[in-house]
């Protein structure tokens, strides 16, 4: 058998694979007869298969392009919060105050004075005092606790503060402190 017979069986073997042509009959048939395709344009003599492929360097149509393709997650950077107060950014010491009261009579307590705290940025700045101690944060500089003597309380007639070290000066950054004010209530 030629290459040009080969060919051509080839050629019929591939035509009758596509178009479904599988039984043993068919088969046979198609090994029973040898065509010449070599002079049909587009069909070469050597694969048999030129023309499935087309013009040489052509890559047939790209067709129309295809639907966009699901988009990924987003980043979730979580959400902003709102902006600080003034002064953000200030550094903070915490400064306990304890208010003890000696009162032979036991007739003035230690929430009957009212403390104020002055200095940088300080929470709370005003509260009455606690034998427990009330945690004020204040910011890096120059702080004075001061009490006021309490009004309208007939109980008491007279009173002498005395401050701790730490009742006044200068708070630094971290740094913990404690004032203790004592009040001495005269009978």
């Amino acid at each position: 058998m030629n290459n040009n017979s080969k060919s051509s069986i080839m050629i019929l073997f591939t035509i009758a694979l596509l178009t479904g042509f599988t039984s043993s009959v068919h088969i046979r048939f198609v090994h029973a007869f040898s065509i010449d395709f070599s002079g049909i344009p587009g069909l070469d003599g050597n694969s048999g298969l030129g023309f499935l492929k087309g013009p040489k360097g052509d890559k047939g149509d790209p067709g129309p392009p295809g639907p966009p393709g699901p988009q990924g997650p987003k980043c979730n950077t979580g959400a902003t919060g709102p902006p600080g107060p003034p002064g953000q950014g200030i550094e903070f010491g915490h400064l306990t105050v304890i208010v003890h009261t000696q009162d032979p009579a036991n007739k003035a307590h230690s929430s009957d004075f009212t403390v104020h705290v002055n200095g940088n940025q300080q929470s709370p700045d005003t509260f009455h005092g606690s034998e427990d101690g009330t945690d004020v944060k204040v910011g890096v500089g120059n702080y004075q606790v001061v009490e006021d003597t309490p009004m309208g309380n007939p109980n008491i007639q007279g009173n002498g503060f005395h401050y701790s070290q730490d009742c006044s000066g200068i708070m630094r950054n971290n740094e913990d402190k404690i004032c203790t004010i004592t009040n001495t209530v005269n009978p």
